[in-house]
């Protein structure tokens, strides 16, 4: 490697040839008035691949710092001119900790105290004169993947943060208690699989015997697929009161998901109830069949209606399909993540399973039947109380009774 020596407070570089890395070289600050032990410390790193930097003194350091040209890591000799290698490790402390900026020290000595005070200083490591190169490389090297550890560790932290902020919004986003109806009771479960989901719901309250109900499930998990929850509960919001017809409200969340990048899409599904004219009206994109439970007949009706997801298709149209409904119906609306569950044999938890459940539990209100559901499938899916399942889940069920509100 080809060296300029600096001169003092100055910075030089030394140049590397042929280096054996491949990947984005780490910066070594070396900061040694000794020519000699210099040039031995350059040789060695520069033939492992590191990009060097080096100061006679500490003000070569300072001012390289100052400029922004952090180092991966310094090599600090303890005695060096106008101010020792102890007050320039404390002076670095004052801006960078131990974990943005590493420091070695280099010391002629090894008694105890010397190395007491090069930690105290703030140093990470020592290593003693005459340096033995193997043992440097392995401290280097250490050292440098601790940082890089620390970064992810801190990217990931601010991560998290942001995720929980994320979620607090998401969940204030959500409506927390269901809308009173004229003769309709509601029970609702939503868990999300990481801090922030792509499940979400909403109503629409035309009038106290007609409420209008949304469940959509955006493709994917975390931060990406909620913010497209999100977008879907503003436009639903603002435009659930501008469309009678819910296939043209489809039609319009469509349009708008044309602006997001390709891949994201959600599938949805409504339904308008009207306990008045006993009728519900059903619209879906993409989505999962809703379950009636037909109490006076002991049976179950799957609407399996099935339009085109959200977001795939500029031009898709959607239906809406009419439903006869009676007083002792149950409604159930869901998410993949309740029949995608699977147990340790990779069985899914499927439609069936769940139609069974509502015949199991048909005489439980809906609150019970709602929790036994999730009970079952979290069981299903080995989950243990406090643990998170591997996809969203969001239920939604609503009982049809006569002469009754529910809230």
């Amino acid at each position: 490697p080809k060296m300029i020596y600096a001169e003092t407070g100055e910075v030089q570089r030394a140049e590397t040839v042929g280096s054996v890395r491949t990947e984005q070289k780490k910066r070594i600050m070396v900061v040694d008035d000794e020519p000699v032990n210099l040039q031995v410390i350059i040789n060695h790193l520069t033939l492992e691949g590191y990009e060097v930097m080096t100061a006679d003194s500490g003000d070569g350091l300072f001012a390289a710092l100052e400029k922004g040209e952090m180092p991966d890591l310094v090599l600090l000799d303890v005695m060096l001119p106008r101010m020792s290698g102890y007050d320039v490790c404390k002076k670095v402390r004052e801006r960078h900790p131990p974990h943005e900026l590493p420091i070695i020290m280099i010391t002629a000595r090894s008694n105890r105290g010397d190395i007491v005070s090069g930690i105290s200083a703030g140093a990470n490591d020592y290593i003693t004169k005459p340096v033995n190169i193997d043992e440097m490389m392995a401290r280097v090297e250490g050292l440098i993947l601790m940082k890089e550890s620390a970064a992810v560790k801190s990217k990931y932290l601010v991560m998290e943060n942001e995720l929980e902020i994320a979620r607090d919004i998401q969940k204030a986003l959500i409506p927390r208690v269901p809308p009173g109806a004229k003769n309709i009771l509601f029970a609702v479960r939503c868990e999300t699989s990481t801090h922030v989901g792509g499940d979400y719901y909403d109503f629409h309250v035309i009038r106290d015997t007609k409420i209008g109900v949304l469940v959509a499930d955006v493709a994917g998990h975390g931060v990406p697929a909620a913010m497209v929850a999100a977008m879907m509960q503003v436009a639903y919001t603002f435009y659930k009161t501008e469309f009678d017809d819910q296939s043209m409200l489809f039609e319009k969340i469509n349009t708008i998901m044309e602006q997001y990048p390709h891949g994201l899409f959600l599938t949805a599904c409504t339904v308008y109830i009207d306990t008045e004219s006993k009728k519900l009206y059903h619209s879906n994109a993409g989505h999962r069949p809703i379950m009636i439970w037909r109490g006076s007949e002991g049976r179950l009706i799957w609407d399996k209606v099935y339009d085109r997801p959200i977001g795939l298709f500029p031009d898709s149209r959607y239906s809406i399909n009419e439903i006869d409904i009676e007083f002792g119906d149950r409604i159930v609306m869901y998410t993949d993540g309740i029949i995608e569950a699977r147990n340790r044999e990779r069985e899914l938890f499927g439609e069936e399973r769940l139609g069974e459940l509502a015949r199991v539990f048909r005489d439980v209100d809906c609150e019970a039947f709602a929790s036994r559901v999730v009970e079952t499938v979290r069981k299903w899916a080995g989950v243990r109380e406090g643990e998170t399942m591997a996809d969203d889940i969001t239920l939604l069920v609503m009982d049809i009774v006569p002469d009754r509100t529910g809230v």
